[in-house]
């Protein structure tokens, strides 16, 4: 194989890169490779983030332009592709030691960043990579108070780009509309969330329910039950025995109508297993990350799982609306499931942990499409740029629009770029961005019959959804948005009653 990837799994391992940031052009040396740094846990908690979600779709973005284009050209060399190089380092969660691990790949000749894992590590890795004028593209995390408080954050970032559906960009809006649909009322959400050094995740969607639900309609008391970062299936129980007491205050057991864990994949699969083994009955359920992916069926089986709604963008059956793709979806999955298949074999880090008897039946069904935009988006500014240049780059990236898109599997791509003039407060494109909602094929999706579906509601790809159901700051539909099934909704129906 002609790719040419590093793991490095110690921090204290030097990798000299001639693709220094910042250089490049006539008159200096031509690079050997392109450095792609990432931070990335690869033994604790964590580990399964590299496994299975942002992991594999990095190695395999890495394997395929270096297999089928050499790597990249960069014209103020000439034509020769050079090929990217991706150095993996491990880094430490109970020390936290993320920010020490990334800024050694930059002092080692990191070209760009991809992100580690978790909304917690882009607040660590994005000043320091803005700082050194480094690309980042983030993997699995999301930014809701990046965008809530984007004077703080990305109107000061630069050179941070985030590749993920999250909270408030628009997952929650669009489960609100389902459940609009779903209710002959407004609708009621339980919600547990993730605290310790998840809490960043947990606030952010607790506090978006919260807006888009009402204050009132979030259960307990507008504030949810926070859990620890790694629970116990004792908490697990007590949240599900809880969240029981409360759907049936009134006796009909209905007083509220979705069940919300906004955790990691660990703890998804203790409160799953509590709400099997003492009969949880509400008319909805949806879970985070560790829900949205194949792993999830391998763990549970299909029919258990059945009803079960998470968070996602596409599966197969997915078709774009605007512009030409890069990869279509059916291919895009195959591909990564062949490279999880390869991770199996060769990447030590990645062992087949589920029993799975291919690639295919562990796929990412939320990150993994919003991933390949972000490289493909990088891939294209450092194609036009034509050197390493991270300040020409990142303007590229910036300057894509709905005008000037870039081509994703998502079809025509850009970023929502922030930042603003610090005196009349009118945009100027000089912050940092994030893959624009209007791109993006699916928010929310639902396992039915063993294929992560993906749900909506009519008028959410046109102007007739009224403004209302974004909620106060969000109000344009989603023109790329691609249903594959309807809704269904599940109490009485939960295959473990």
């Amino acid at each position: 194989m002609k790719s040419k990837i590093l793991f490095i799994l110690i921090a204290a391992v030097l990798v000299v890169s001639l693709g220094l940031v910042g250089c490049g052009g006539t008159g200096s040396e031509a690079p050997t490779s392109i450095m792609i740094g990432s931070p990335r846990d690869l033994d604790e908690d964590q580990f399964i983030f590299d496994c299975y979600h942002g992991g594999p779709a990095m190695r395999w973005f890495v394997n395929k332009v270096n297999d089928e284009e050499d790597g990249i050209v960069l014209s103020e060399w000439g034509t020769d592709p050079v090929p990217l190089e991706l150095v993996v380092r491990d880094f430490n969660l109970a020390s936290w030691d993320i920010g020490t691990v990334v800024t050694g790949l930059i002092d080692d000749g990191a070209d760009v960043i991809f992100g580690g894992p978790s909304t917690d590590s882009i607040y660590t890795l994005a000043p320091i990579c803005n700082q050194n004028a480094v690309v980042l593209l983030s993997l699995e995390g999301g930014a809701s108070k990046m965008v809530w408080e984007h004077e703080s954050y990305l109107d000061q970032w630069p050179y941070v780009w985030i590749n993920l559906s999250f909270a408030n960009w628009y997952e929650i809006p669009v489960l609100k509309g389902i459940m609009d649909a779903a209710c002959d009322h407004d609708p009621i959400a339980y919600v547990t969330q993730i605290g310790g050094l998840g809490a960043e995740h947990g606030l952010e969607y607790l506090q978006t329910t919260v807006t888009e639900f009402g204050s009132g309609n979030v259960l307990p008391s507008d504030n949810g039950v926070e859990h620890a970062f790694v629970m116990t299936q004792g908490e697990a129980d007590t949240i599900i025995q809880n969240a029981m007491t409360a759907l049936n205050v009134s006796g009909t057991n209905d007083d509220y109508d979705i069940f919300c864990a906004y955790t990691y994949p660990w703890n998804v699969a203790m409160l799953f297993g509590a709400a099997q083994t003492f009969g949880f009955n509400p008319p909805a359920m949806i879970f985070g990350p560790g829900s949205s992916q194949g792993y999830f069926t391998v763990q549970f089986t299909d029919d258990a799982v059945e009803g079960i709604m998470s968070f996602g963008t596409s599966n197969a059956k997915t078709t774009v609306a605007v512009g030409d793709v890069t990869i279509s979806m059916a291919d895009l999955y195959d591909e990564i499931g062949a490279q999880i298949e390869d991770d199996w074999a060769s990447y030590t880090p990645c062992p087949n942990i589920f029993g799975a008897t291919n690639g295919t039946e562990v796929l990412d069904f939320w990150g993994q499409p919003i991933f390949e935009a972000g490289f493909s988006m990088w891939k294209a500014a450092v194609e036009e740029v034509g050197e390493l240049d991270n300040t020409a780059i990142r303007n590229v990236m910036a300057s894509f629009s709905e005008s000037n898109p870039a081509s994703t599997c998502f079809g025509d791509t850009w970023y929502h770029v922030f930042g603003e003039d610090p005196i009349t407060h009118a945009p100027n494109n000089a912050g940092g961005g994030i893959v624009d909602y209007r791109c993006q094929t699916g928010q929310i999706g639902q396992w039915q019959s063993g294929i992560f579906e993906i749900i909506g509601f009519d008028g959410i790809d046109t102007d007739d959804w009224a403004a209302a159901a974004w909620g106060a700051n969000l109000t344009t539909p989603l023109p790329n948005y691609c249903v594959t099934a309807n809704y269904t909704a599940m109490q009485g129906s939960w295959e473990w009653l």
